[in-house]
């Protein structure tokens, strides 16, 4: 999944997780990503913005590495269909967190490949986390920690990243509120399901 976000965010991420800028040249512009697991914050750092005159002096030749894409589209062939679903919406109550979880699928696997975030109210600070949650386990995996909202109402996009969901899995969004009012949020889903039928 991709996160469209700027490029002081994947700075901090990506140091904060210890790993590397990827960047792709698209003349004159370049587009930057953070990759962690599944999921891959991405920025486009226009020309003659002072955000691509420091990644050049500073990320580009030393610690970033060019990759031809990062991303891998899902070719959606004929014998995939699309069942798309949404969480519920959600109150996020002032200064706790709340987890927003959905199970794709109880008897087969399910393929991801985007969706969006909505959020209405969000306060200055508000973050989401995504994480894996196994039924028997819990959490197994956490990605991208830490993703500041805009403040407000707005539809944030995830888009094109895929990844397989087997049964049973758990899709959450962490939603950390930092305010002193009620955000609310919903996910929706592009989920697909290999063969025909519901």
């Amino acid at each position: 999944m991709i996160i469209e976000t700027c490029w002081s965010e994947i700075k901090r991420l990506c140091t904060d997780k210890g790993i590397s800028v990827q960047w792709v040249f698209d003349d004159p512009d370049y587009h930057v990503y953070c990759i962690d697991g599944n999921f891959a914050l991405h920025s486009i750092l226009l020309t003659g913005t002072s955000e691509q005159t420091e990644f050049l002096a500073t990320y580009k030749t030393t610690i970033a590495k060019r990759v031809s894409s990062p991303m891998t589209a899902l070719t959606n062939p004929e014998d995939y269909r699309f069942r798309g679903t949404a969480t519920a919406w959600t109150e996020c109550l002032p200064g706790v967190t709340t987890n927003i979880d959905i199970t794709p699928s109880t008897t087969e696997d399910r393929f991801v490949d985007g969706g969006y975030i909505i959020h209405k109210d969000s306060n200055p600070g508000d973050k989401v986390a995504f994480k894996v949650v196994h039924p028997t386990y819990g959490v197994v995996e956490t990605y991208v920690p830490g993703w500041l909202l805009p403040p407000g109402t707005g539809s944030e996009a995830i888009t094109v990243y895929p990844a397989k969901i087997p049964p049973n899995i758990i899709l959450r969004v962490s939603y950390t509120n930092t305010g002193t009012t009620s955000a609310f949020c919903g996910v929706n889903y592009r989920l697909h399901r290999k063969g025909a039928g519901a």
